[in-house]
């Protein structure tokens, strides 16, 4: 059996154990429609208040004018690594509903996309989620109401020499978490 990549402190899913956020990433690698759109198939069902769904996904795959266009919204760093993903997504979020603030929408957004990295990990395909980009580049019709909330990027990890030193290095630094003891506040 394999080592988990991330050193948890109790057995947790291999899924969650071994999931990670790559910049280095195969040029090679191409996401097929059908992979695309059981992402988004896990991201639907993911639980959301009232089962409102307040979240959009605007995506395009390695190629396409919107992985273009994405791609110049983001900030130059998140350039010099997303040229070589598969496939590049905003998320957006429906922060006001029927003309009222709708307070869970960035909540419920995290767990569609969250749901959408699980399957996306089930699938053999790193997921890379940022925010560092330039909204008002974006040169989409984004929906009344609706935010751009970050951006993902999906593809196969891949650490060969094309892919430039310092993303490599960084790759490779050791990931680490705040205890349990840290985030659980109150405990019986």
């Amino acid at each position: 059996m394999a080592t988990p990549r991330n050193a948890t402190t109790k057995p947790i899913h291999d899924l969650l154990a071994d999931r990670w956020s790559p910049r280095g990433f195969d040029a090679s690698f191409e996401i097929s429609t059908e992979q695309m759109r059981t992402l988004f198939e896990a991201a639907r069902w993911s639980p959301s208040a009232f089962n409102a769904q307040p979240w959009a996904f605007i995506a395009g795959r390695r190629g396409t004018d919107t992985f273009q266009h994405i791609h110049d919204g983001l900030l130059p760093f998140n350039q010099l690594w997303t040229s070589r993903v598969s496939a590049l997504v905003l998320t957006l979020a429906q922060v006001v509903r029927d003309g009222e603030p709708f307070a869970t929408a960035h909540y419920d957004l995290g767990q569609a996309v969250a749901h959408l990295t699980f399957q996306a990990e089930a699938l053999d395909i790193d997921v890379h989620q940022m925010t560092g980009f330039d909204r008002e580049k974006f040169e989409f019709e984004i929906p009344e109401g609706y935010e751009i909330v970050s951006a993902i990027a999906l593809g196969r990890y891949e650490d060969s020499d094309e892919i430039p030193e310092k993303i490599r290095e960084r790759d490779a630094s050791p990931r680490s978490r705040k205890s349990v003891e840290e985030i659980v506040l109150v405990r019986d």
